[in-house]
């Protein structure tokens, strides 16, 4: 079972926080999460898989038009924890739960 908040590095090593599924649903485009674009965490560190229905492209003449596509919600993935992917964050989005690095790895390190 996933617990949020989700943490989500982006692959520009920008990390944003989110809430909930519908929080991560609004806020990212389900072909950037299904390009492998994000690196998505539960509130354990834990490397989360997201569910997706892929996106579907069509082409008519010269145009591609993409649409459709659901994030359906995460499993648990195999990747490393998040704790051992902060050094390479760069930057952290507003959120309300944590200011920086440090703040983050004191959550994740809690007894």
């Amino acid at each position: 079972m996933v617990i949020y908040p989700v943490f989500a590095i982006l692959d520009d090593r920008t990390l944003s926080v989110y809430a909930s599924l519908e929080e991560v649903q609004r806020d990212l485009e389900v072909i950037d999460i299904d390009a492998g674009e994000y690196a998505f965490f539960d509130a354990r560190g834990r490397a989360l898989r997201p569910d997706v229905i892929p996106p579907v492209f069509s082409k008519h003449g010269r145009f591609i038009g993409i649409g459709g596509g659901e994030l359906k919600g995460f499993d648990i993935g195999d990747g490393p924890p998040l704790i051992e992917r902060l050094s390479g964050v760069f930057h952290i989005n507003d959120n309300s739960y944590f200011p920086d690095v440090p703040t983050i790895v004191s959550f994740l390190t809690r007894p």
